[in-house]
């Protein structure tokens, strides 16, 4: 039986410095919805200050 794994971070909790990049899953609908929350853009604009690898699929 598959034990839930549940994530011990996430862009609400942590800073993009403690990350090497950072992967969007969904593709692009995702992507698209991630744009209007502010947290999630606030992660992304430092991920990308910090030349991260930024990925979606």
């Amino acid at each position: 039986m598959a034990r839930l794994k549940l994530p011990i971070h996430t862009f609400l909790t942590a800073d993009s410095v403690q990350f090497d990049g950072v992967y969007i899953a969904g593709g692009q609908e995702n992507a698209e919805n991630l744009q209007l929350q502010k947290a999630a853009t606030y992660i992304m604009k430092e991920a990308f200050s910090h030349y991260k690898t930024i990925a979606a699929a």
